[in-house]
């Protein structure tokens, strides 16, 4: 994708924040809205123990933001009267109710926005908190043993009557999805988002290769962070958040997605069909300093302090951070990519959009 080079006062700008955040690299593409080529930002190394800088044209898994993804397939499969977004999930997956019963009460609409009440199957695996424990992670998941993790859990509130980020949702969309349409869920992807959009170097990594390197993901450590091997995490993610991607890819996606051209303008805006969400229940993305944050159906809205308004979805996943994001007011499309897990990628998108709307930057640590 042709773009822009940055100006050096923001390049300096993102290089300083992505040091402070102890990233090794990360890459971002923006779209001012202003018609021209986005601005691509690299910083940093993809692979700094072979002193590999970090690219626009590498891949990253995104995480979480696979979410929109997955959402959008369940809308489209609402339009086409595939399923409804009220009616039960156990209809079209019963077997899911001898596992836990409430699962086959749980309305597709609830899943959509996390209100629910299913238990995070990536909370109750066993070595917890060692999340990111290499044993663990380098297994290739199949979709019985994750199912099997739900088996005995309880569920957290009856259905609507709270609000909780869970990859559960997500992960059971995915096998809806599947059931609906008789196809996996790599092949759905691929005819219904990557292939009409023109994505080709957007895969679902959970069954899919990746076409090129990924960049080398990082964990936090006492002198910064650390390299970890790649590992098969995508095969416990699945629907939750298993796709990878460049940034490229991601900003086409991002334009289609809010532009109404994926979903058409209708579907578009019942995503949008937000519910407050109490400031301190968030998804753990780096969410401080807001004055509003609410959740649609698959997608994360909130209000910084200052008033700017941000659409759109954080994705994490172990050795990596992703950012999707559009600010409506400003019709600015930001997406960015890092390589080290649970880093605080999203203050530096933060700045780079207040950097191009010409707004001073805040104290650090005010972000």
């Amino acid at each position: 994708m042709k773009h822009r080079q940055p100006d050096e006062a923001l390049q300096q700008l993102v290089d300083s924040l992505r040091e402070e955040a102890r990233i090794p690299g990360c890459v971002l593409l923006v779209d001012d809205g202003s018609g021209q080529p986005p601005l691509g930002i690299e910083s940093g190394y993809s692979d700094p123990a072979n002193g590999r800088a970090a690219t626009l044209g590498e891949y990253y898994p995104i995480g979480s933001v696979t979410k929109t993804f997955v959402a959008a397939l369940t809308m489209r499969a609402w339009q086409a009267g595939l399923l409804d977004l009220d009616e039960p999930l156990g209809l079209h997956l019963p077997e899911l109710e001898e596992l836990l019963p409430i699962a086959g009460e749980v309305p597709v609409r609830l899943l959509l926005n996390h209100r629910s009440g299913l238990p995070n199957y990536s909370l109750l695996l066993e070595g917890l908190p060692r999340i990111v424990d290499e044993k663990l992670l380098s297994c290739r998941w199949r979709e019985p043993e994750i199912l099997a993790l739900l088996e005995k859990a309880e569920p957290l509130y009856a259905p609507g009557a709270g609000w909780n980020y869970c990859n559960t949702n997500y992960l059971l969309l995915g096998m809806l999805l599947e059931r609906v349409h008789s196809r996996d869920l790599a092949t759905l992807l691929s005819e219904e988002i990557s292939g009409p959009l023109g994505l080709a170097d957007t895969v679902y990594m959970a069954t899919q290769d990746v076409p090129g390197p990924l960049a080398v993901p990082h964990l936090s450590a006492r002198e910064g962070y650390r390299a970890i091997p790649e590992l098969h995490a995508p095969t416990l993610w699945r629907g939750a958040g298993a796709i990878v991607s460049t940034a490229a890819d991601l900003l086409h996606y991002s334009h289609a997605l809010f532009g109404g051209d994926l979903l058409g303008h209708q579907l578009t805006a019942a995503m949008q069909d937000w519910e407050d969400v109490e400031l301190s229940r968030g998804p753990d993305v780096g969410l401080y300093n807001i004055s509003e944050l609410a959740f649609g159906l698959g997608l994360l809205r909130y209000v910084k302090n200052d008033g700017l308004e941000f659409i759109g979805h954080h994705g994490g996943i172990v050795g990596y951070r992703a950012e999707l994001l559009w600010l409506p007011r400003a019709r600015m499309h930001i997406v960015a990519l890092g390589n080290r897990h649970k880093s605080d990628l999203g203050r530096i998108v933060y700045a780079v959009a207040r950097h191009m709307l010409g707004m001073p930057q805040p104290p650090r640590g005010a972000g």
